[in-house]
């Protein structure tokens, strides 16, 4: 990707385009999981913070329908920051 950036390369045919759908996917899902969390958490308030589950190795993104554990990585970063700014507070588990 750096060889791209820099002009040395270009992107594979297709690749582009491949990227901006993940992208779109990511922003789907994570409105929705917030929309979920938004929800739970106004039918049964938490006593602490509200566990966001992150994949621990590719194969449990890609069970999850993501390509990779950098991908569920990202979509999670975007449901921590909207929950954060509606001051729902977060906690991290690994499984």
């Amino acid at each position: 990707m750096l060889n791209w950036c820099s002009g040395k390369r270009s992107p594979p045919p297709g690749v582009l385009d491949d990227l901006i759908g993940l992208k779109k996917r990511l922003d789907e899902a994570a409105d929705q999981i917030v929309k979920d969390v938004r929800r739970r958490v106004a039918d049964a308030p938490p006593t602490g913070p509200v566990e966001i589950w992150t994949a621990p190795t590719d194969e449990a993104a890609q069970a999850r329908g993501l390509p990779c554990a950098g991908a569920h990585v990202a979509l999670i970063r975007r449901v921590i920051e909207a929950l954060e700014r509606e001051g729902i507070e977060i906690g991290r588990a690994h499984v």
